[in-house]
């Protein structure tokens, strides 16, 4: 009934056309503009899960004039937004999980989902999602409608005689394929067309796994040994802050911050942004949590522009009087590690957790994307940070620390720094690993991975001492499994008529990204080939306990030798610091295959004590050997019972690491200094900075002052600011429409679409445009605030 939705529509004061509402404050949150708007809104979030856009318009009029009711709205927004493909996902989504996995991921379904499911035989149906009930009338097999429920965790319903009952018939059977590839033109043809239960398909595919293991308890008994259990609920919340511009890194340790007593607030300006949260639970996407002064348009923020040191000074004055940052007891920077001299003179403590090399966005030559912004002083700048961040180390209340051993070895090449060794957690939390663990696949493949290989590029393409050029596309494939690497797997299953071998790459199985990590498990075992020496995306797969092949070290030393590949792993040759002494080591950006070789034992994949349990190949055929003769349902529980051990021990170190700054708020700022450059010299006794290269940068400085000093004269010291009035859902309402014909909001790509007389144009994320959406005088859709 539209009465659910109208209730939320507050009515009007007499005193003025400010929308309030005397039992809930739903103001702020939904300034409808009318009944019609709030009830279409309503319905769209309700059966479709997201905002509606402009094509609702039509909807909220003809509801208003009484032309439409409620149910027949929910009808047709049924119809348009049910997707073919969703009940694919849902069938692998729900097969073999537990009871308790499959209510928590049923409920973040569409409303839909259940009633779509059900046969013609059934009407009234009604779906319930405050008690997961779902009730309705269906007809028995003598004609007639009796009214049935259903409830618990079911993926699909049926009528079975006038009753309702979970649909598992039709989900118990697959059909799979001997060999499954993205493009089967070009690798082998080998298909079977048997189709039987999946338990069969997985037991003729992985004979030595036995997948009907019953969930196990593992051990977890330590846990409440953490802080966070045990602290006096009195004790503030110790908080970390993060703008790194990936959001991966402080993320991925959100679960072990929070179980030792401690917050993590995160400001990205990346596109990934979108998949995290931090602790507050808000999106961590800087454009929606208000992040100041420092901006990565163009990936220009990994260098911090063009004027570095002017942005400094901006970014200085800006946070020494900010209230949220004068919360904050501790700053991360990962990625890059560099932009923590940002906050040097800010006087907070600085945690600098590198995630990959420590020259990233100071110079780093290699990387391609960023040689564009690469001047004559970025060696200077290097220089620069060397000192900086032996300054950092050198304070009390700082660390150095890296989330693998390679970066670690590699900073105190660089630096002679001994960085501490803290590898990221980036899986579930301690609610998370109390719960039974199954190895329950739901697929056959063996999974590609990781997400990113850069298998695309031919041998033929990739220098010697450098990156591939991206853009000569004769020169790359059209898919990873087309690289000659993968010629012995292909020879190999030719030869073995009975190999029973299903792979797929990772955007095979995921087209458009996975949304959790807790997706991978649906594949019996990953292989991993590295690209880089160690990746966010081989801790989220570890940490699910997905049993993992990795190629043997001289196996990848082959590869390394034969293919070139693994040339990622340098991002420049920049020198280190002149005053140290020989390093046992050679130079890890050499590119020669004896140099490679002695830095391997650092790589994630090799690390034995903390990633143990990988199954190491050798060859292809030993690779195929593996599947079959070992038990993967054991590797899986040992990988999870360490993974509970890793949480514990990761969250030691951390406590270890704040236990000593939870009481100590000395390193709040508290004098405000003329400049960065003034602060720093107090604070860390170093010289000011290189001057800015480009002349731009001193007239942009004066302006800068000068705006400082206008608004430091006029700013108000008493009085409430006034929040304008502003329309939430401006995808109805924006200015765009003036001069836009057709617009089209979709809600599953989050896209909004329009027609500027003979081009069609979009925006992304529309939604979070904080006043307005509009058309720019490049004549594109943008966020007007």
């Amino acid at each position: 009934s539209c009465d659910v939705f109208y209730s939320t529509f507050p009515s009007r004061r007499e005193d003025g056309d400010d929308l309030s509402c005397s039992k809930y404050q739903f103001r702020k949150a939904f300034p409808f503009n009318s009944k019609g708007e709030a009830a279409v809104t309503g319905l769209y979030m309700f059966y479709a899960g997201h905002m509606p856009g402009h094509e609702a318009k039509t909807w909220i009029a003809d509801l208003d004039a009484g032309e439409h009711t409620c149910e027949s709205l929910a009808e047709r927004i049924c119809r348009r937004h049910q997707s073919s493909s969703f009940l694919t996902n849902l069938f692998f989504t729900f097969l073999g999980r537990s009871k308790h996995m499959k209510r928590s991921l049923y409920l973040n379904c569409p409303r839909w989902v259940l009633p779509r499911l059900l046969p013609d035989t059934c009407m009234h149906v009604v779906h319930d999602a405050v008690s997961d009930r779902l009730t309705a009338e269906c007809r028995n097999k003598k004609g007639q409608y009796q009214k049935t429920s259903l409830s618990g965790s079911c993926a699909s319903a049926q009528n079975v005689d006038g009753v309702l009952k979970c649909g598992y018939e039709q989900r118990l059977k697959m059909r799979a394929s001997g060999l499954e590839i993205d493009d089967v033109s070009k690798r082998g043809r080998w298909s079977s067309t048997r189709t039987f239960p999946l338990a069969k398909e997985l037991k003729y595919a992985f004979p030595a796994t036995n997948s009907s293991r019953t969930p196990i308890v593992h051990d977890f008994s330590r846990f409440h040994r953490l802080k966070g259990w045990n602290r006096d609920s009195r004790e503030r919340n110790l908080v970390f802050w993060s703008t790194d511009l990936h959001a991966a890194p402080s993320a991925c340790n959100k679960a072990v911050f929070e179980a030792i007593g401690a917050n993590i607030f995160a400001k990205i300006a990346f596109e990934n942004c979108k998949h995290f949260v931090d602790s507050s639970g808000k999106s961590v996407c800087a454009d929606e949590r208000g992040l100041k002064v420092l901006k990565n348009s163009k990936m220009e923020g990994f260098g911090i522009g063009k004027c570095p040191n002017v942005l400094r000074d901006e970014f200085y004055h800006t946070y020494a009087d900010d209230s949220e940052m004068n919360a904050v007891d501790i700053v991360l920077c990962s990625h890059p590690a560099s932009n923590c001299e940002l906050y040097m003179p800010l006087n907070k403590s600085l945690i600098v957790y590198a995630t990959t090399r420590l020259e990233f966005g100071r110079f780093d030559a290699l990387v391609d994307w960023r040689k564009p912004y690469l001047t004559r002083k970025s060696g200077v700048r290097w220089k620069e940070w060397l000192r900086n961040i032996g300054k950092i180390a050198d304070k009390a209340g700082n660390v150095i620390a890296a989330n693998n051993m390679y970066d670690v070895k590699y900073i105190e090449y660089m630096t002679g720094i001994r960085a501490l060794y803290i590898p990221s957690w980036c899986g579930g939390d301690m609610q998370d690993l109390m719960l039974p663990h199954a190895y329950s696949p739901a697929r056959v493949e063996v999974l590609l991975t990781p997400y990113r290989t850069n298998l695309e590029f031919a041998p033929k393409g990739i220098p010697l001492a450098d990156w591939p050029d991206k853009t000569n596309k004769k020169l790359m494939y059209s898919s990873d499994l087309d690289h000659p690497l993968f010629d012995e797997l292909w020879s190999t299953l030719r030869a073995a008529s009975n190999a029973h071998f299903v792979v797929t790459t990772m955007k095979g199985a995921f087209p458009q990204g996975y949304r959790d990590s807790r997706d991978l498990t649906q594949y019996p075992a990953a292989i991993f080939i590295p690209y880089q020496t160690s990746t966010i995306f081989f801790f989220e797969l570890y940490r699910q306990s997905v049993p993992i092949l990795a190629p043997s070290k001289s196996l990848l030393l082959k590869w390394i030798k034969k293919h070139r590949i693994l040339w990622e792993r340098a991002y420049g040759n920049p020198p280190r610091q002149k005053y140290l002494p020989r390093y046992h080591l050679p130079n890890p950006n050499s590119f020669k295959l004896m140099d490679i070789e002695k830095w391997l034992d650092f790589y994630d994949i090799y690390q034995e004590d903390t990633f143990p349990h990988l199954l190491r190949f050798d060859s292809w055929a030993h690779c195929l050997d593996l599947l079959k003769t070992t038990d993967l349902a054991k590797v899986s529980h040992l990988m999870r019972q360490h993974n509970i051990e890793e949480f514990y021990r990761i969250s030691r170190m951390w406590t270890d690491i704040i236990s000593q700054r939870r009481n100590d708020r000395a390193h709040k700022s508290s004098h405000k200094f003329e400049s960065a450059d003034a602060a720093n010299a107090a604070i860390y006794g170093i010289k000011p900075l290189y001057s800015d290269e480009l002349k731009s940068c001193s007239k942009l400085k004066l302006e800068r002052a000068k705006l400082r000093n206008v608004n430091s004269m006029y700013s108000c010291e008493t009085g409430e600011k006034r929040r304008p009035a502003v329309p939430l859902n401006q995808v109805l309402h924006g200015t765009y429409t003036k001069v836009c014909k057709d617009a089209q909001y979709d809600g599953h790509q989050d896209i909004l679409r329009c027609k500027l007389g003979k081009h069609e144009i979009h925006l992304d994320h529309p939604f979070r445009c904080p006043l307005d959406v509009s058309v720019n005088r490049q004549r594109q859709l943008s966020c007007q605030s």
